[in-house]
């Protein structure tokens, strides 16, 4: 068995999301930002989710897509960089007992398009005023030491 690290993620705790048949939707409690992912966005997203390491992640795509190999891994690298810029994931090195299963070829291929991630800070000021922003470990609002 050969021994590779992996670079896995985990979405950030005060980070929501829905996922929609062709589009990701993701709330940023911290920041107030939300996002929208769409196409290959929401299917690194979906892969990120389910353990997916970043070479797991590059080489599903890789089997989907018709583009150079090198233009996909650079794309999915670019675009997690950009999730974890934005405070959406966390990733950590990972020892997995084996390089990522080689995916089956699809049949028909269709062209890479590079991830996009569009963030939107027009209800920042509301996404900041709830009160879930004052919550501890249980998941329940806090209330002030004071009484108040």
């Amino acid at each position: 068995m050969i021994m590779v690290s992996h670079r896995i993620y985990r979405v950030q705790p005060k980070v929501l999301r829905e996922c929609f048949e062709d589009e990701v939707v993701i709330i940023n409690l911290e920041n107030g930002n939300y996002y929208s992912l769409n196409g290959t966005g929401g299917e690194i997203w979906r892969e990120l989710e389910s353990g997916g390491s970043t070479e797991a992640v590059a080489a599903a795509l890789v089997a989907r897509y018709e583009s150079p190999e090198t233009t996909i891994r650079e794309g999915v690298e670019s675009f997690i960089r950009e999730l974890e810029e934005q405070g959406l994931v966390t990733g950590t090195e990972s020892v997995a007992g084996d390089a990522p299963a080689i995916q089956p070829p699809v049949e028909s291929k269709a062209a890479f398009e590079l991830p996009e991630l569009a963030v939107f800070s027009d209800m920042q000021d509301l996404l900041l005023l709830d009160p879930i922003h004052d919550v501890d470990e249980s998941g329940w609002p806090v209330r002030p030491a004071d009484g108040s």
